[in-house]
């Protein structure tokens, strides 16, 4: 199979395994957060090994490389070649020149999209660990008792940095080995309440792993 046709095909089948998981997820909207999450999950596995699956699996091809090939005229007596065999020679010409520039332009346009989303996905790295370098380390007080209660109940065993940055509104959990979470500048005067629902759904994606699941998912 050409890389094109792999391409292609690898394309097709990854969307539509993600496809139907957001609409089984539109249809449990009403179901639990993590078991939407653990479908989710499972459908990001699912369409990365799609193409691998392959190898081992009944196979599952999109015809993408059955294009139509002008038969080639055989004349029974060869004493040169005849306008009709010239005309034919230069069509599949045509057609193979034509086959290789769609393979060529699907090759770039896979490469671009790929580089434009590695490059946004490293520029939203870059940002976060600017600010989480410029953050203060919150060690005591309400956010750091919550969380120490909230990590024993859910069996966290990996230390969790609290931090609170200078920006207005940014919440945001990050990292797998040395997570993070980090707080905006006025979260300091946030009710108990609000507190504790916050590092509770914001652990929750720690206990799971959201962050290495998103990080494979891009």
């Amino acid at each position: 199979m050409s890389t094109p046709a792999l391409l292609l095909e690898s394309t097709v089948k990854a969307s539509v395994v993600i496809i139907a998981a957001l609409a089984a997820v539109a249809c449990l909207r009403r179901r639990s957060a993590a078991l939407r999450h653990w479908l989710l999950s499972a459908a990001i596995v699912a369409a990365t090994a799609a193409p691998f699956l392959g190898l081992v699996t009944p196979a599952w091809h999109v015809p993408l490389d059955a294009l139509p090939r002008p038969a080639m005229a055989v004349p029974s007596v060869i004493t040169g070649p005849s306008p009709r065999s010239t005309a034919v020679t230069a069509r599949s010409a045509g057609a193979d020149v034509s086959r290789r520039a769609t393979g060529a332009l699907i090759e770039g346009a896979w490469i671009a999209g790929a580089g434009v989303s590695l490059l946004i996905l490293c520029v939203g790295l870059g940002r976060l660990a600017s600010i989480a370098s410029s953050a203060r380390r919150v060690t005591g007080g309400r956010w750091a008792e919550v969380a120490a209660d909230l990590a024993r109940e859910y069996g966290l065993r990996r230390p969790v940095a609290i931090l609170q940055s200078n920006h207005p509104a940014l919440l945001v959990t990050w990292g797998f080995v040395e997570p993070k979470i980090i707080l905006p500048r006025n979260a300091q005067g946030w009710p108990d309440a609000r507190i504790r629902v916050v590092l509770a759904h914001e652990l929750a994606h720690i206990k799971r792993g959201d962050w290495l699941i998103q990080m494979l998912a891009e």
